[in-house]
This record gives structure tokens, sequence and C-alpha cells, in this order.
């Protein structure tokens, strides 16, 4: 068995958070190798930044490992968890269901098949997505605490006079007392605008991300551009 490891965070921060970042997945990924049943050799590694909620068009890495299988290089792909794939019970199913329908194979780390649904047994597609309707409550639990959290916090300071509530200023950008200002001296702004300039020109997200990485210009976080962090960033600025 040939398989592609595809190990995913959010953010760049959290890929190199010791909880669940690159890391740890690799190392859930090798425990299941020493363990495992089937006799597979992991081939190649993909590393995605990307938000759970993003279908396979925001997964470069992802659609790589789907090329392959086409390719017939591959013959699945192995994951930390169902949830690298994401906490959205409809993304999940769909990134399943595009490796299923090039006729790869799905395993996890806990050393267990991810079997292709069978309509002589339909318990089976509904234990898995019962998995991942959970997955996706407890997701969006999380995120509300935090919205909670933020908006606490800004009704506090807000009481208190500050016009901005955060304590760091968005990339870009600068706290100037209680208000929020562009940092016009900073390396930032200047990419910043050049999205934008490009964005007006009519360049897609995908072709200023390539143009970015082609010039060596990185993200706050030194990593190299992507359609999705293009997206954000003219989001943000709008």
């Amino acid at each position: 068995m040939r398989l592609a490891a595809y190990l995913r965070v959010s953010t760049e921060r959290q890929a190199e958070d010791d909880r669940y970042g690159v890391d740890r997945q690799r190392h859930d990924i090798a425990e299941y190798a020493e363990r495992s049943p089937v006799t597979y050799s992991v081939t190649s590694e993909h590393v995605e930044v990307t938000s759970g909620s993003n279908g396979i068009e925001h997964r470069e890495q992802f659609a790589a490992i789907l090329l392959a299988l086409e390719a017939g290089e591959l013959d699945g792909v192995v994951l930390p968890d169902l949830t690298r794939l994401s906490r959205s019970l409809t993304v999940q199913e769909a990134l399943l269901a595009a490796v299923w329908s090039r006729s790869g194979r799905v395993f996890t780390s806990d050393g267990r098949e991810v079997p292709m649904d069978d309509p002589d047994d339909p318990m089976r597609t509904a234990y898995r997505q019962m998995a991942g309707v959970f997955a996706q409550l407890d997701r969006a639990m999380i995120a509300k605490r935090l919205r909670d959290g933020r908006k606490a916090k800004a009704r506090r300071l807000a009481q208190e006079g500050e016009r901005y509530a955060w304590s760091v200023a968005p990339w870009g950008w600068k706290k100037q007392g209680s208000r929020l200002i562009p940092d016009l001296d900073s390396d930032a702004r200047a990419v910043i605008e050049k999205v934008q300039s490009l964005r007006r020109s009519g360049l897609s997200l995908r072709a200023i991300a390539a143009d970015l990485n082609d010039a060596d210009l990185r993200t706050a976080r030194g990593a190299v551009w992507t359609a999705a962090q293009i997206a954000r960033v003219l989001a943000r600025e709008a």
C-alpha cells in the first residue's frame, strides 16, 4: 500500500502547537505504521494550512493527493483522524467521496480503515456521520465561546473608553491611543496595498498569491501565500 500522509492545521500558529500541531499529527501516523496490520509505506507527506470549512478548491495539498490517485501513484491516504479532513460534516463527506471516487482508500492513525459507503450496510454511513456531527458541534461550541469572550472584552473596554478593544493590532495596522490606524511605515502595509492593487486590476486570488510568492514576499508568519490567505487579507481590509 502506497499512502500519502495528510496533516492539516487551520493556522500557521497551530502548525507549531504541541497539542495537535503538525509534529503531533506526524507522530500519531508514525505510531500507526508500527502497529498497523496493513503493510504500507508513506510515500509523501502533505501539510495543509487551511480552515477545516474549506473545500477542495482551497486545498492545494489535498488536490495534489487526488491527482496522484488518478495517476495511479498512490493507493490511498492516511490521516491522524477524520477531523483533519474537517469538523464540518458536509466537507468531510465531500473529501472522503473524492478519494473513494478515485479508487483510493482512507486510513486513520487509530489503526482503522474508513470503509466506503455500502448500500447493504446503512449503519456504517450513519455511525461515521454521527461522529462527524458531534465533531462539528464541538467546533461550533468552541467558536461560540471564543466569540462570547471577545464580545465581553469589547464591551468592557468600550465602557472604559477604548475605541479599539483588542490588545494586538491586525497585520499592517497599529494602535494610536484608543484608535486603530494603518501602519504606513510597515512592510506589511506595502504588501497589503500591492494585494489590493492586483485585485483591482482583475487578477484572481491564486494569481495574486503566486505574484507575491514569486516576489519572495511572505505572510505575517513567514509562510508562502495561498488564495485563501489573500481572501482573508482583502476581507479584513474591507
